[in-house]
């Protein structure tokens, strides 16, 4: 019993204590004034799917007021980044395995690049999808 109540303790305190994660330190990101962990994750979760669904949405704009040849090359550039995105968010959560603050920094580092992503694709394609999208 005593083994129960002491992991249980430990548990909470895991839950309830501030992970200093450095990404949320940027002036952008979302859920820098939350401090519980479990409260950062939770928010940070939210912040990613919705960027997600946002570069999905500018992803398929930009597919779809593409030609052939330059989709193909989008599709291709747009694998690899996903590959790279999720391999250096990996990296950047490994500085705090173990740690409550592992989860938390994984998920600030995918919401970061995948808002970055967004921002590129518009840059770079949005006066396509704006010119042809009008026709």
């Amino acid at each position: 019993m005593k083994h129960i109540i002491m992991t249980i303790a430990i548990a909470i305190g895991i839950l309830f204590t501030p992970a200093v994660v450095r990404a949320l330190d940027v002036g952008d990101a979302p859920c820098r004034d939350l401090v519980i962990t479990s409260e950062v994750s939770m928010c940070l979760a939210e912040a990613l799917e919705e960027q997600d669904s946002l570069l999905n949405a500018t992803y398929l704009r930009t597919i779809e007021h593409t030609e052939k040849e330059t989709r193909e090359e989008l599709r291709k550039a747009q694998r690899a980044w996903i590959r790279y995105r999720d391999s250096a968010c990996e990296a950047e959560a490994s500085l705090y395995r173990s740690g409550t603050a592992e989860y938390p920094a994984r998920m600030a580092c995918l919401e970061r690049m995948t808002r970055t992503r967004n921002a590129e694709l518009v840059k770079g394609f949005g006066w396509r999808v704006e010119k042809f999208s009008e026709e």
